[in-house]
């Protein structure tokens, strides 16, 4: 997941980049979305499949997915 992560936030960062330097970069935040929504779906689903026992997280973690859900 650490991996995934890492490499959704250096997508975001290249498209930034770019935006910032003024050149086109609505391919890169397009993909740059698209992983980002896609790892934290999966992060969250992994959490929540392994912290399904303990009630105030399981909320908690229910919240996130729900949030999570809605950007894909």
């Amino acid at each position: 997941m650490a991996t995934s992560i890492d490499a959704a936030r250096l997508l975001v960062m290249r498209a930034a980049y770019l935006e910032e330097k003024g050149l086109p970069f609505s391919i890169e935040a397009s993909m740059a979305k698209l992983f980002a929504s896609d790892i934290a779906m999966k992060a969250t689903a992994t959490q929540y499949r392994s912290m399904w026992a303990w009630v105030y997280e399981r909320f908690t973690l229910e919240r996130f997915y729900r949030d999570v859900k809605l950007t894909r």
